[in-house]
């Protein structure tokens, strides 16, 4: 038993023996051999670290890992970072990871270690560079902005960024520090480009902003954009529609009416015109406070811009809304539905919608510019949907049918006044029974604003006829004068008999019958036909005797009913050669009124009273003398003609005029006189006085064989003759020498 323990013990010590000398006879060892990729390496990369071995590795008790480990910034293994394992116990390749943490050094080492046997392998053998994740500057193409306003910021980076990164983009204080900086959005992204955001409402109004970039993956700063950003407060709330005015509401961007709002300015009128605001190839910026609010809020371009023109509490009325001119593109909405738009510019269009409009309508006007001018010009036209049909004219006590019709698609309501006089007021059509001419109006209201239009329509009542007639003058002069019939009563008139009428239709008529004729006057107004007659009494002048015609030994007196000797309505003779026309007729009524025949006929002809009138005397074959003739009285106007020629005028009335003419007057004189009564009295009283002539000098007494003158006194157009005239120097003047 003894052997037996001794035996154990002694295979035992040689097993203990064995292996110790196995250990010291079989030596490990590890060398790093390459790493694969492209140096610089950036951190966050995957590399592939090849190793070599020699010896044995063994998986007992534990497996073994061989570890790939990087060296700190200055090649140095004292804190090494781990980046990739493989459990093993043969060479090979360890898939590694440089760590995003990993700062930028040219000093980095890789090196490799196994666990079983705990052993450190050499380094690689070289220094190599690993570059950390690195953000550029940041790009901004516009460093002016309003709050919201959208805008991109690009940068491009060096190395990868993990997964989950995020790049967050900070805001400085209006001075540019990032002590406390604002977010102004962030993105989870590895890739570095163009990103877009918006400038954070809120904001303070500031010219010293700058913009940076942060990552997370790693923790990465980059240095800000480097110019300072202007950062602008936008006015006015582009939800609000303008109350009663035009609110107008400035984006940035064409066709954009939703991001980068800018700011406002307002318009008072109804009609829209912004060129009264600002010059077209200007900014909307630029709007003036012409007409209402100057613009409000951050200046932008000349051009790529958009706005939209809001407004509410409009006066009630029904309009046609036509844009008179646009430049680019112009949308119409009503209650927020579009009713209208068109692609492109500068054309005008009529009647681009037409409706009610009330104080709860909200129009919505938008139009954009890409380049070049941009303008809106709006015009509202009022307009009345409302037509009737034809006006009526009835009769008294008859009715008549009135219909409105409305060129609105909307449906309405109507109520007509006065409603006294109609089966309803509230139909579209309506029976009238007025019992007068009658305006009557009907108001259309629209349901859905509130609003109504009103028009009119004239219904004409026509009572009976009372035809009525009147003449000026009933008695006329045929050839002389005409006589005016009128008529009223009635709408339309015919007349007859149609003999000594100038027309047989209508209210007034001039009669000049041969005849006293009995005229008819028929009067209708679509009722009923009413006449009524009136009788012109026609006087007729003499044929003869002509006016031209001198009295023969007696005066041949035509009257005239003007003053110029042209209306000849008669005439009288006066038989004296001396004659006063008072002793015949009354001054005040005319010639026309002479019935005495004392010193002549009595008149003949038309008659005539009052003025104006005209008197021819005319006479010739009168005894053979030498005449003085006096005008003892005369009204108005008085004029001599002796053979023909004026020798006495005298313009005004009511006087005398002694010698009025003196001469001879023979058979064969004609003497004419010619009276011209304006108004009121007329009248002429003529004397005609005899002359004895010659008349000699005084009788004389002389010596024989003496001589003494003879003298007669000169007579003007008279020839001489002494008898005897045997013993006279000149027998044939009226001076001689006997």
């Amino acid at each position: 038993m003894e052997k037996k323990y001794i035996s154990r013990f002694l295979r035992k010590v040689f097993v203990l023996s064995f292996f110790i000398y196995a250990g010291s006879n079989f030596s490990q060892s590890i060398t790093t051999t390459t790493i694969s990729g492209t140096v610089p390496y950036c951190a966050g990369v995957a590399v592939n670290v090849t190793y070599a071995i020699t010896g044995t590795f063994s998986n007992t008790p534990t497996p073994n890992v061989f570890t790939a480990q990087l060296s700190d910034a200055s090649g140095s293994f004292s804190s090494p970072v781990t980046i990739g394992t493989r459990t093993a116990t043969t060479a090979g390749s360890i898939s590694c990871v440089i760590p995003f943490t990993t700062g930028t050094s040219s000093l980095y080492r890789i090196r490799t270690i196994s666990s079983n046997p705990s052993l450190f392998g050499s380094d690689n053998g070289y220094n190599f560079t690993v570059n950390a994740p690195v953000i550029s500057t940041p790009t901004i193409l516009v460093t002016q902005f309003c709050q919201n306003e959208i805008f991109n910021v690009s940068f491009t980076k060096t190395c990868n960024f993990g997964t989950g990164n995020v790049f967050t983009f900070q805001l400085s204080d209006p001075f540019g520090s990032f002590t406390a900086p604002t977010t102004i959005t962030s993105y989870t992204s590895t890739a570095s480009g163009s990103f877009s955001m918006a400038m954070p409402v809120g904001t303070p109004a500031g010219a010293g902003y700058r913009i940076r970039v942060v990552s997370s993956v790693p923790a990465v700063t980059s240095a800000d954009n480097g110019t300072n950003i202007l950062v602008s407060v936008a006015s006015g709330t582009p939800s609000v529609f303008g109350n009663g005015v035009w609110n107008a509401y400035c984006y940035l961007g064409n066709n954009n009416f939703s991001t980068n709002y800018q700011g406002f300015y307002t318009e008072n009128a109804l009609n829209i015109a912004s060129t009264g605001k600002w010059v077209n190839t200007n900014s909307p910026s630029t709007a003036s406070a012409v007409n209402g609010l100057a613009y409000s809020g951050c200046p932008f371009g000349n051009t790529n811009y958009s706005v939209i023109y809001k407004r509410t509490n409009f006066i009630c009325g029904y309009y046609q809304i036509d844009i008179a001119g646009h430049d680019d593109q112009v949308y119409l909405f009503i209650n927020g539905v579009n009713v209208y738009q068109h692609i492109g510019c500068c054309d005008a269009h009529t009647n681009v919608w037409t409706g009610f409009i009330g104080p709860s309508t909200t129009i919505e006007f938008r139009f954009t510019n890409g380049s070049g001018p941009g303008y809106l010009n709006v015009n509202f036209v009022p307009v009345n949907p409302l037509t009737f049909s034809p006006p009526a004219t009835i009769c008294s006590g008859s009715s008549t049918s009135i219909t409105v019709n409305s060129s609105s698609t909307a449906t309405l309501t109507y109520s007509w006044n006065p409603a006294s006089s109609l089966n309803t007021s509230t139909s579209a059509s309506v029976v009238a029974s007025p019992t007068v001419t009658t305006n009557y109006s009907v108001t259309g209201t629209d349901a859905f604003t509130g609003c109504s239009v009103t028009n009119t329509i004239l219904t004409t009542v026509n009572a009976l006829p009372t035809t009525t007639i009147a003449a000026t003058p009933t008695l006329i002069c045929y050839g002389a004068t005409s006589a005016t019939l009128t008529t009223g009563g009635a709408n339309s008139y015919t007349w007859s008999p149609a003999a000594g009428l100038n027309t047989t239709t209508g209210n007034t008529v001039v009669a000049n019958p041969s005849v006293t004729t009995t005229y008819t006057v028929s009067g209708s107004n679509n009722c009923a036909v009413i006449s009524a007659t009136k009788i012109i009494t026609v006087q007729t002048p003499p044929a003869s005797p002509s006016q031209t015609v001198f009295g023969s030994g007696g005066w041949n007196v035509y009257s005239h009913f003007n003053q110029t000797f042209s209306n000849y309505y008669g005439f009288y003779t006066e038989n004296n050669l001396s004659f006063n026309t008072q002793t015949r007729w009354n001054s005040t009524n005319g010639p026309s009124t002479n019935t005495t025949t004392s010193s002549g006929t009595a008149y003949n002809g038309c008659s005539f009273a009052g003025a104006p009138w005209s008197m021819s005397f005319k006479r010739t074959n009168i005894p053979c003398g030498y005449y003085q003739v006096d005008i003892l009285t005369h009204d108005d106007n008085i004029g001599l003609y002796i053979d023909g020629v004026l020798t006495f005028s005298h313009a005004v009335c009511c006087d005398s005029h002694t010698a009025a003419w003196s001469g001879f007057i023979g058979p064969a004189t004609t003497v004419e006189f010619r009276l011209i009564n304006s108004g009121s009295t007329g009248f002429l009283s003529v004397n005609f006085l005899p002359i004895p002539y010659p008349v000699l000098s005084p009788p004389i007494t002389i010596c024989p064989s003496t001589s003494a003158t003879l003298t007669s006194n000169f007579i003007s157009g008279a020839n001489y003759a002494w008898t005897p005239s045997v013993t006279l120097s000149s027998p044939f003047t009226n001076t001689t020498l006997a």
